[in-house]
């Protein structure tokens, strides 16, 4: 029999492949490290851990009495821990794990085998960490296939709550079954799908509660659609199967106080931005400040619908830019084809500016300075982008999927794009160009966007609520 009580001050484990200030690919590390600097502000006793790969860490290090060869059949090397404590105003303790099957220079292999053995024997090193501990945490929060193994490794441990956080399901973690031995799990305790170990999959089997990063997501990944074949696994715990919106850091995505930017401004002073507008501009080498702006910010992958933007034959910007109707600055890296392609268009219109590259700086500037987003994705977890224009008091436009859909109201603080499509995309940014023209209606979705709140405070309050509902047997 289950009862659940509800108690403050826990003891909370959160394991990740990647945080900030430490080591970071993509949004994941933002993630994690904001989650955690809010729930430590709460007054929970938060502890990160992470692999320790070989970039440098600045911080000082602590190795603790923690040691021990983990499997002698795989490795006969020792796995060790270090501790810090990050420089953030809430002291967060970091643990990293090391071994020489992890510390290696790539975060993530190169092949099947590389990353099923690495992140096996770090889920394996975490679980065999925590059976050492006296005390034992009230919580473990994992983040992603990286950390998936830890769920099902966990299972003796009923009075721990086993808590899985899916960020992006179309990264499964998929391994042949060859690679069953580096799980030290049985085939009945994995689940396996296209006659491949998944993962993800196991830990949404085994968790306790599963958290996706918006309340649009947690519903799409129920469908056939978004799912990435885990829908039917994922129906079967849907009243376990919960929707946080992420939030963003509200002190580094503050026009106040950004200084990135000159001059600061506020809803008050919103007329401001075109000063900012003016000095972008004049930095990209673009003319005409009475024209709108558009900006993206994006990696350039399929997800984020570059063959709709970019594609040659396809793709509807080349045709767009053509009208000089509007600015255009594109920021991002990704896949070479859309790289060269966007290397290509801006050497062709002067009304575009493409950085193949990715700048913190830039990216402020561009998101301050810019009228309009553009934001087509073809699935949208729950996104960032979206959130920073609307506080920047920048209008973004977005396909109505996922975290764009919770966040952005069609004509109320954005502009929706009704299909994935070149034409769809054209014509919302058409309609972005006639508002532009209405000033009034312009400062109303600016003002609007403005006026949300977006910080880490609601979100982690939400995920305190899951974290509360601990499990107690008798």
């Amino acid at each position: 029999m289950i009862k659940y009580m509800l108690m403050s001050g826990k003891k909370i484990y959160i394991i990740a492949s990647e945080s900030v200030p430490f080591f970071k690919t993509g949004g994941l590390a933002d993630v994690i490290f904001a989650l955690s600097n809010e729930l430590s502000s709460m007054k929970q006793d938060i502890t990160i851990f992470l692999p320790m790969y070989k970039q440098k860490i600045k911080s000082k290090l602590k190795k603790l009495d923690s040691e021990f060869i983990l499997d002698r059949n795989i490795s006969k090397e020792k796995t060790t821990f270090y501790c810090t404590e990050d420089s953030t105003k809430n002291k967060i303790k970091t643990i990293f794990i090391k071994s020489p099957d992890i510390n290696i220079e790539r975060f993530y292999g190169a092949d099947d085998g590389d990353n099923c053995r690495r992140f096996s024997l770090f889920c394996r090193s975490f679980v065999k960490y925590l059976e050492l501990q006296e005390e034992k945490p009230d919580i473990v929060h994992c983040n992603d296939w990286q950390t998936s193994l830890v769920i099902p490794l966990m299972k003796k441990y009923k009075n721990i709550l086993k808590v899985f956080s899916v960020h992006n399901i179309a990264y499964q973690g998929e391994f042949s079954l060859q690679n069953i031995l580096y799980t030290d799990l049985k085939l009945k305790d994995l689940t396996i799908i296209n006659n491949k170990i998944n993962f993800m999959g196991t830990a949404i089997e085994n968790a306790d509660k599963i958290i996706t990063v918006s309340p649009t997501y947690a519903k799409e990944i129920l469908t056939k659609d978004f799912g990435n074949g885990l829908e039917n696994i994922l129906k079967k715990r849907e009243k376990d199967v919960y929707g946080i919106l992420n939030g963003i850091d509200t002190e580094e995505w503050n026009p106040e106080t950004d200084e990135y930017i000159q001059p600061n401004y506020s809803i008050k002073t919103i007329d401001e931005k075109q000063k900012i507008k003016e000095k972008l501009l004049k930095k990209c080498s673009l003319e005409n400040p009475e024209k709108p702006l558009f900006a993206i910010i994006s990696r350039l992958a399929t997800q984020k619908g570059i063959f709709e933007l970019y594609d040659k034959d396809w793709g509807c910007i080349d045709k767009l830019l053509e009208k000089n109707l509007f600015n255009l600055i594109v920021i991002g890296t990704g896949e070479l084809w859309a790289e060269n392609r966007l290397k290509e268009l801006d050497k062709k219109h002067k009304n575009l500016k493409a950085y193949i590259t990715f700048n913190q700086e830039l990216s402020h500037l561009v998101e301050a300075g810019s009228d309009f987003f553009i934001m087509p994705s073809k699935y949208e977890p729950c996104g960032l982008n979206q959130m920073y224009s609307l506080r920047y008091g920048t209008v973004p436009i977005v396909t109505n999927t996922g975290g764009l859909k919770d966040t952005v109201k069609n004509m109320e603080n954005g502009l929706i794009i009704k299909d994935f499509s070149p034409h769809s995309i054209s014509d919302a940014i058409f309609e972005a160009c006639n508002i532009f023209k209405n000033k009034e209606k312009l400062l109303e979705l600016k003002k609007c966007g403005m006026n949300q709140n977006f910080s880490w405070s609601n979100s982690a309050k939400k995920y305190l609520k899951i974290y509360q509902k601990e499990k107690i047997y008798e």
